[in-house]
């Protein structure tokens, strides 16, 4: 389905649970599905936003993001997509990428995607940290 425009921001640093991340927005795509080499395959019921970032532990101790983030995506309609995450970490492998379970030492980058299974006509689409805390910090306009 294609790359998508790139976001108005390209990096940002945010605070996930007691960890700070430097997280860098590479690109953004849709698909339908995602395969793994092993073949695990997932289906979209809608649409699958794969958005692919990198993430620097900045923090003075190893830290892992899939534990310390809790990232969503809003469309103009303000509907919320949850990250689906068997979906990301098949992406992760599909496309060769770290895998967000892993602990990142500090100052150490990983390069990973998350999935979103998405409305078939969502836009205006904007990826946005949840904390528990239930605050919201937009992270990255994604331009579509």
């Amino acid at each position: 389905m294609g790359s998508l425009i790139p976001p108005a921001y390209a990096s940002t640093t945010i605070d996930l649970n007691s960890d700070r991340w430097l997280v860098k927005f590479e690109k953004a795509q849709f698909a339908q599905r995602v395969q793994d080499s092993g073949g695990d395959t997932y289906s979209a019921k809608g649409k699958y936003l794969l958005v692919f970032l990198s993430a620097q532990n900045m923090g003075k101790k190893p830290a892992n993001f899939q534990d310390d983030e809790n990232f969503v995506v809003l469309d103009n309609q303000g509907r919320t997509f949850e990250e689906y995450g068997y979906a990301s970490s098949t992406a992760q492998s599909q496309y060769n990428l770290d895998s967000y379970y892993n602990d990142v030492q500090p100052t150490f980058t990983i390069n990973t995607a998350l999935a979103f299974d998405v409305a078939k006509d969502a836009k205006g689409l904007v990826l946005q940290n949840s904390p528990s805390d239930g605050t919201t910090q937009t992270i990255f306009p994604l331009g579509l």
